[in-house]
């Protein structure tokens, strides 16, 4: 029985707009068709092949399950890191195993899991020294403290620095402590180099 009707569809291996003669054609040809069986039956066979893989990795963490002795390449295994990371562990003492010969060393289980249940460390707080609170009209700003000592805006901030001199900032200016400068002006000048 043929049909009269021709519904607009489109292909859905190629994606070409055809005119179908039933409501449920999916293909715009035979070849189509088998074209887009050939794609399921090869989208099956790798699906499978992945999930067989998927099983074969599977199987060496289920046989680790039951042990409580273990090689160096079985604990890489659990811990999914190369056998070197684990040798290192074993070597600084972070991993507990026993060496029976140069290539023969054991690990028992239970030390794997202790390494997972290690206390964080204790995290300390530095805490600053109180500052002292100056007055703006003991203290001398940057500017006046260049004039006084002849030095450049750099040079006075290194003085300061090397010296360990307080010095805070209130709206425009910084200022410094007027008898710490003081102090630093009489060491600096060349009367006070001749006496000694």
């Amino acid at each position: 029985m043929s049909s009269n009707i021709q519904v607009k569809r489109i292909c859905q291996h190629c994606g070409v707009e055809f005119l179908a003669k039933t409501t449920v054609t999916q293909y715009c040809s035979d070849r189509c068709g088998k074209r887009a069986y050939k794609q399921r039956i090869r989208d099956s066979k790798i699906q499978k092949s992945d999930q067989e893989t998927e099983e074969k990795k599977l199987v060496p963490l289920l046989e680790l399950k039951d042990k409580d002795v273990l090689t160096v390449k079985q604990v890489a295994t659990l811990l999914k890191c190369s056998r070197r990371a684990v040798s290192k562990m074993i070597d600084s003492g972070r991993l507990a195993a026993m060496k029976f010969s140069e290539r023969n060393t054991r690990v028992r289980r239970s030390d794997v899991e202790d390494l997972f249940q290690c206390q964080m460390p204790e995290v300390v707080f530095r805490v600053d020294p109180p500052q002292i609170k100056f007055k703006v009209e003991d203290c001398y700003t940057i500017a006046e403290a260049e004039n006084l000592l002849g030095m450049s805006s750099a040079a006075v901030y290194h003085y300061i620095k090397r010296n360990k001199i307080p010095k805070f900032q209130e709206g425009r200016y910084v200022y410094v402590p007027k008898k710490m400068i003081d102090s630093l002006a009489i060491k600096k000048s060349p009367l006070s180099t001749s006496k000694s």
